[in-house]
């Protein structure tokens, strides 16, 4: 039986983030998870996600422009939203 790998996406524009990435795929592969990890422009993030071409995207948020953290939640998460955001919907 093959498996498949999975796809991690990630940017260099936050300097944490691509060895944060690399921690998270060598932890995977430890319980037997194969992630392929692609780090991207922050650009290409948003195509990445409006196409559904992964299985995760590790992305950094920030309060300093919306300092409110009841906005940034129901924009990322609340899945009644139907227009754009970073969380899931139904």
């Amino acid at each position: 039986m093959k498996s498949s790998r999975s796809k991690l996406y990630t940017y260099p524009e936050r300097a944490e983030l691509p060895p944060l990435a690399e921690i998270i795929q060598q932890e995977l592969s430890k319980l037997g998870f194969s992630v392929d990890l692609q780090v991207v422009s922050v650009g290409t993030i948003s195509d990445i996600w409006k196409r559904g071409d992964f299985d995760a995207i590790l992305m950094g948020r920030g309060l300093f422009f919306v300092p409110d953290p009841d906005f940034i939640f129901m924009t990322d998460y609340y899945s009644g939203r139907k227009e754009f955001g970073w969380g899931a919907y139904g």
